[in-house]
Formats: structure tokens, sequence, C-alpha cells
């Protein structure tokens, strides 16, 4: 049998109950904490930049973009947790993420980066 499909169904049924929302001044411990988990920098922590993903009350992902001056802006700490890893969840963040971006930059998608680190 062939547990890929299986798998990819399975996966799309779960992104699909999450529900995606803006960031608030009550997610600032959650997000500080799962971003200096992953050796990010929470100290410039905006909440109201970053995009949640729940499942019921349950915060399961984030992301932001942030604008890095002059025009510039950068896809930055992309996060999701352990046990919905590989869900495609995380691929849905950007999506949700990207559109949010244009929506308020009226379209401009120039400018644009993606930040890594390496583990």
């Amino acid at each position: 049998p062939n547990n890929d499909k299986d798998n990819s169904d399975s996966n799309s049924k779960l992104v699909d109950r999450v529900h995606w929302r803006e960031g608030s001044a009550m997610d600032l411990p959650w997000l500080a904490s799962k971003l200096l988990a992953e050796k990010m920098n929470p100290v410039i922590t905006d909440p109201s930049r970053f995009m949640l993903g729940t499942i019921g009350s349950e915060r399961v992902a984030c992301g932001q973009i942030r604008s890095i001056g002059d025009g510039y802006f950068e896809l930055a700490s992309l996060y999701v947790e352990p046990s919905y890893r590989r869900k495609d969840i995380g691929s849905k963040a950007v999506h949700k993420l990207l559109e949010r971006h244009v929506r308020e930059t009226y379209g401009i998608e120039d400018g644009l980066f993606l930040l890594t680190l390496n583990k």
C-alpha cells in the first residue's frame, strides 16, 4: 500500500483545521519562548507582526514579515511546534504571511528576503 497518499490526506485535513490570526500582546510570552528555544532573537518581537496558527486554543505555528528599512522586508521567525512539523503547516504559514504582506504593501512584492539560521 502507498502510505504517501494517506499521509498527504491526513496532513491536508490537519492543515485545514488551523486557524490563522494576528498575534497580540497575550501571545508575547509564547512567542518569546519559542523563538528563544530555536535560537532566534525574541527581543525585537512585535507580536502584531506575527501570524499565529492555532488548533482550538493551542498555538501550533507562527511567523512574521518585518521591515528591515528602506522598503525592504524579511520573512523571519517561522516556527512550527515539533509535533506538527512535516504536515504542511509551515508552508501554509508562509502563504498566509505573504498574503498579508501583499495586502499591507498594496501588492508591492519587491524587497522581500528570507532569513534562515544554521543549526
